[in-house]
């Protein structure tokens, strides 16, 4: 899956970053500097503190219907 992923964003030249869990220091850097957060977990999460820091971060989050992220996360295009 995520060498299809990588291979698309390769074909159409996007401008996107995959990133790697990493530590508290370099997720707050990588937050700040992202328009976008996305978070698709194949399994329920129960609910995951990485979306409460990218909505404290300001940033509109895409993410599956798994575990708790419903509780957090809006979908504003019903």
């Amino acid at each position: 899956m995520k060498q299809s992923v990588i291979k698309i964003i390769n074909e159409s030249q996007l401008q996107l970053k995959i990133v790697h869990p990493g530590s508290n220091d370099d997720k707050i850097e990588l937050l700040t500097e992202a328009d976008i957060f996305t978070f698709t977990p194949g399994i329920p999460e129960g609910h995951p503190w990485v979306i409460v820091e990218s909505m404290a971060a300001g940033l509109p989050i895409i993410s599956t219907d798994q575990g708790a992220i419903t509780e957090s996360v809006i979908d504003k295009i019903k």
